[in-house]
């Protein structure tokens, strides 16, 4: 079992009363991970490596962290359950040159790994609405993996890409939404009251849309946008590349109320990618370029 460390540094970085760090922790592991995730009840983070190989959970407890799988693919768009009693991931396996894809979760009051559809072809990652229902699709084909209690439908929402393209569910009915014409969209994120869609669109930075489809918000040089539990916020990642490497990073918050823009970590030094709000939405996660999880303690104010 791998030990973490806990080191602390900048602290009480102050901007213009509306975005205050109060300290970020860099959790510093013998491994190299990656696209960190809050678990539920925050107690928590869901770890994953670089090229998506194993996943792993973190105790912000007591420092230790848990293997889950070791599995190819197990940490690419892994979600936890509404409850945080079960976390739902896709895995592969290549035979004679094809890739086998199946879908798979922990029980955690269990103890084991569960699988749930095996060896499918051209299977997609879980998907989750804001009500906690979980899906996937095989070949097209919706293949239904949890279904939530909760009856309302606003909460049924979800959103995913699909051959580059945003595909909005609203519990009933699928919609194709390209705002900007043909492209590549990445990274779309639901607001938490389901009204809007933030998003990236490749080589124009992020934005945000209703669920019709209408821009109502450029967010600028932003990428991997995300709202914060109040849907008061976005952090997002300002990557730089060369065409071939990352050259530099910073996590940045932007408030929906005026889209002021907020440097969280201003260094030039480390390349910080991939933030994930706290569920509590008083904390950020994240990982460096060389493997390195850190959490953001803020204080968050309307400006």
């Amino acid at each position: 079992m791998k030990k973490f460390l806990l080191l602390l540094f900048l602290t009480g970085a102050l901007f213009a009363q509306s975005v205050r760090v109060e300290k970020i922790i860099k959790l510093k592991t013998e491994g190299d991970f990656a696209f960190p995730k809050f678990s539920p009840d925050d107690s928590e983070l869901l770890l994953t490596t670089p090229n998506y190989k194993g996943l792993f959970l973190y105790d912000l407890t007591n420092g230790t962290v848990k293997t889950l799988s070791n599995e190819n693919g197990a940490g690419f768009k892994a979600k936890f359950s509404a409850e945080g009693d079960r976390i739902f991931f896709r895995t592969y396996k290549l035979v004679e040159g094809k890739k086998y894809s199946s879908q798979k979760i922990f029980d955690f009051k269990e103890n084991k790994t569960i699988t749930l559809v095996a060896d499918k072809r051209n299977l997609t990652p879980p998907i989750k609405s804001l009500a906690g229902n979980v899906f996937c699709f095989s070949k097209g084909e919706r293949l239904e993996i949890e279904k939530s209690l909760m009856k309302n439908s606003a909460s049924n929402k979800a959103v995913f890409i699909r051959n580059s393209e945003i595909v909005f569910d609203d519990g009933q009915n699928e919609k194709v939404l390209k705002p900007l014409g043909e492209g590549i969209y990445v990274w779309p994120a639901l607001s938490p009251d389901g009204k809007f869609i933030a998003f990236t669109f490749g080589g124009k930075g992020s934005f945000v849309m209703d669920t019709e489809g209408n821009i109502v918000k450029r967010l600028g040089d932003l990428h991997y946008p995300r709202w914060s539990p109040d849907g008061k916020w976005i952090v997002g990642m300002n990557d730089k590349d060369n065409g071939y490497d990352y050259t530099s990073s910073d996590i940045v918050i932007i408030s929906m109320k005026n889209l002021k823009k907020f440097n969280i970590t201003n260094s030039k030094e480390k390349i910080e990618m991939y933030p994930e709000w706290s569920h509590n939405g008083k904390e950020i996660t994240f990982n460096d370029l060389k493997g390195n999880i850190y959490i953001v303690k803020l204080v968050l104010a309307e400006g």
